[in-house]
């Protein structure tokens, strides 16, 4: 399989504001969520990004 993470619906239009930092750590969460399979979609082999919240403000 391979296993692929990826913004969904609002994340995506929110990664585009949030700072660099941030989204770093949200990417590297994702890939260790994808290594464990963790909440899965099994038929399009994607765990999916649904809301990212940013509270650095």
């Amino acid at each position: 399989m391979s296993w692929k993470w990826e913004y969904a619906f609002g994340a995506e239009q929110a990664a585009r504001t949030a700072p660099a930092g941030f989204l770093s750590e949200v990417e590297r969460t994702a890939d260790e969520l994808v290594r464990a399979t963790y909440q899965v979609v099994v038929r399009s082999e994607r765990v999916y990004i649904v809301q990212i919240t940013y509270l650095g403000f």
